[in-house]
């Protein structure tokens, strides 16, 4: 009988990249999901992280965004893009949206229970926006990215997305609620900076790690769906960031 060849390394990644493939997409989507437990994780989550900055508690803030579940709709929108599937592309995003819905009105209906205080260090810290959080964003989207298309435990690295995502919104959330409007707008622009950096980044992780369909149109629809995500993630991007170079927004926030 003839001896059986052996696969070459590349042909050996390409296996284990299909293999995987379908197992990826099966856990990401879960994290699409919007339901119960979803948005009393949010909502739990946000009063922990508005409590934790309006008092200047650091351990708080921490805390919240353990228990955050942002990674999911975020990595979900992300693959869905890169797979180009409709489906849990719309899912994902509607999942993100409400995240964003129920953290800044569990922030606005706590600032009316709870007086915000504007001396606290880590409350006004989410209205300054500066060019450095792009860094921490794109890394934490990238290592999101990352670990999902290895397979490896991602926990820990959607604190890092938590951490991106959360604490401005909650705050956000406060500010409006207390009629700080215009401290409310700092963070609002500095969530969709970190959302635009967050989903950039695992866009192109994916495609380095050649996460895509298997049939050659499923291919040319997930690629034009890919370009559009990033063309229209990166002009936000960039937006932000020109909006914070000419307004100077990344200074210190000036209390009376």
């Amino acid at each position: 009988s003839l001896p059986k060849l052996e696969k070459t390394g590349d042909e050996k990644d390409a296996l284990n990249t299909q293999a995987i493939r379908e197992e990826i997409l099966d856990d990401v989507a879960k994290g699409a999901v919007f339901d119960r437990d979803f948005a009393v994780l949010v909502g739990l989550s946000t009063v922990v992280a508005a409590v934790g900055m309006n008092s200047g508690s650091v351990a708080g803030v921490i805390g919240a965004m353990v228990i955050a579940p942002l990674l999911g709709p975020i990595l979900a929108f992300s693959m869905g893009a890169a797979l180009g599937d409709g489906t849990t592309l719309r899912r994902a995003a509607g999942t993100l949206v409400m995240g964003v819905v129920i953290a800044l009105l569990c922030g606005a209906a706590l600032s009316l229970v709870v007086p915000i205080d504007l001396q606290s260090e880590e409350l006004t810290s989410r209205a300054e926006v500066r060019l450095d959080a792009v860094a921490l964003a794109l890394a934490a989207g990238g290592a999101a990215a990352l670990s999902v298309a290895k397979g490896q435990n991602s926990g820990l690295v959607g604190v890092m997305v938590a951490a991106a995502l959360l604490p401005p919104g909650a705050a956000m959330g406060l500010f409006l609620g207390a009629g700080e409007f215009a401290l409310g707008a700092r963070s609002g622009l500095l969530l969709l900076l970190n959302v635009s950096c967050l989903i950039v980044a695992a866009l192109v992780t994916f495609r380095l790690r050649s996460i895509k369909p298997r049939t050659w149109i499923e291919q040319k629809n997930a690629s034009i769906a890919v370009r559009i995500n990033l063309a229209l993630w990166a002009a936000s991007l960039l937006v932000a960031a020109a909006l914070i170079v000419y307004f100077d927004l990344g200074s210190k926030v000036d209390l009376p």
